[in-house]
Formats: structure tokens, sequence, C-alpha cells
């Protein structure tokens, strides 16, 4: 099971990276799909605070295991000082289902988690040069540019009401080349490296379908959604490429038994975008404060 949480927690890295992309200032809905995806690199900046609420709709064979999940996730993040709250529900179907929350919080230049599972929080110290206000705008800036360089494929396709907003749907692709560049940058591999996955060959990615509403006065993203099945196919099998290699050299590092075979069926994902840059705020709960 240890397995496959880490397996878990690297897709929604990478999932959550891909998601994270935000514009919040009103601007013109004559605007071409390339002008409008452009207009996020000026207003990314400025997006201080968020809500936003994520589905994953996910599949996975591993082994004898079969996995069917159904992931939910409510978020709140503010960058200044950087603090995030996260409430997770992962159903498993016959499984069972769990609850998680978990904060991650700014403490002079040192970052942590607290993590509450089953009723006790526990605490761990992130590495802070992959947290810092310099590698986060890293981050953002790389998924930024993953975006813009797939900008032309994206077409207007018509206009939704969603949630009482009038919102501009587009409809594109991120090219399976252009997620290689992203994925095989140092700084994105030395944060897969943290959670247990390094030395890995990502090639031959398929393309990511994708689907987004932005509203027609502010261009704020209203709603994402991806297919990420074939693309997350290619990942495990990345992975599993790594693991047999590991193995001829004698290497640790490996997770996975090379003779495993992992696939993914489905993977569907949905993010909900709410109080761009004006995000309720929250407090932390006091018994965080004596966790050592």
């Amino acid at each position: 099971m240890n397995k496959n949480r880490k397996i878990l927690l690297t897709l929604l890295i990478i999932v959550i990276g891909l998601l994270t992309i935000g514009c919040h200032k009103k601007t013109s809905p004559s605007m071409s799909p390339v002008s409008m995806i452009k207009k996020a690199q000026q207003n990314l900046a400025s997006a201080k605070n968020y809500d936003a609420n994520m589905t994953m709709d996910f599949s996975m064979t591993s082994g004898s295991d079969n996995f069917d999940i159904k992931m939910k996730i409510a978020m709140t993040s503010f960058t200044t000082p950087y603090k995030t709250k996260m409430d997770m529900n992962i159903d498993m179907g016959a499984l069972g289902s769990q609850d998680i929350s978990s904060y991650i919080l700014e403490d002079n230049n040192n970052y942590y988690e607290y993590m509450n599972t089953n009723g006790k929080w526990n605490k761990t110290k992130l590495d802070s040069s992959l947290m810092s206000p310099k590698q986060t705008d890293y981050f953002n800036q790389l998924t930024l540019d993953l975006y813009l360089s797939n900008a032309k494929s994206f077409k207007k396709v018509g206009t939704e009401k969603i949630s009482n907003k009038t919102t501009i749907k587009l409809e594109g692709i991120m090219t399976g080349k252009s997620l290689k560049k992203m994925l095989q940058n140092k700084k994105f591999l030395s944060l897969l490296s943290s959670v247990g996955f390094d030395k890995i060959n990502f090639k031959n990615l398929k393309d990511i379908p994708i689907t987004m509403w932005l509203d027609q006065d502010s261009m704020n993203p209203v709603k994402m959604k991806m297919d990420m099945t074939s693309f997350l196919q290619d990942i495990m099998d990345a992975i599993l490429a790594s693991s047999i290699n590991s193995k001829k050299t004698n290497s640790d590092s490996s997770i996975l038994d090379s003779s495993e075979s992992i696939k993914i069926p489905k993977c569907m994902v949905t993010i909900e975008y709410d109080s761009l840059g004006s995000a309720s705020d929250f407090t932390v709960p006091d018994e965080l404060k004596n966790i050592k």
C-alpha cells in the first residue's frame, strides 16, 4: 500500500502542476484563444490566493490489485505568507473511503506539512529549496510556458453558463512533446525525486485533450477538464522502465517490482476555480502549534 501511495502522490504532483494556471484581469471576449492564454502571464503574478475544487476519476491495476478511485479535493491557498489548506476525500469503492485534512505552512522560511489521517496529526518538514517564493514563481512560469507553447491548438467552441457565469469554452491539447520538455526540466525532476522517483526517461508521451471554460468578462478560469488516461499510462510505463534499469544496476532506488504491470484504464480530472485573488482567509487549528 505504501508503494501505491507513492504512485498516487506522484500522479497528484503531475496533475496539480499541469492545472496550476490562473488569470484574473478584465479583458475582451473578442480576444483570440492564444491572446486569452497569453494574458495569464501578466495576471498570474497578481493572483495571491485562490479557492479550487478538484475531482479525479481514476482506475489503476497494479499486479493483482485493482483500484477504482474517486478523489475530491477542496483547496485554499495563499502565497504571502505561504499557507495552503486541503481537504481530501478518497473513495476506493469496496476498499472503503478516507478523509484527509492537511495544511502546508511557512514558518521563518521553513515549510511544514501537517496531515490528519484517522484523527491523528503528523508533521513533516518540506524541502525549502522547492517551496521558496523564488522556486514557486519558477514552477508557475514553467507551467505557464507549457500552456503558451500549446496555445495555438485551442479553439473557441462556444459559450456556456456555469454557476451563473457566462463562460467561453475552449478546446485544445497539450502535446506529448511539450509535456516531455516540462517533465525533463531539472527542477521538476527534483520535485519527483523528492517522492521517490528519479532517473526516469520520459518518452513517447501522448497528448492531453483539454477543455477549459473562462469567465467571459474577466477571463478568470472557471473550469478545466482533462483526459489524462493515455498520458499517465505513458508515465507509469516510464517509471516501470526506470525500475527495470535500477534492478539491472543493483540500485535500491526503485520502489516497483520490475515484473509488475501497471495499467491505467481511466483518469479524468476536473478542476473548478473560485475566488481567484479574493479567497476567504482561514485559521490554523491551535493543536498544530504544539506538534513537534
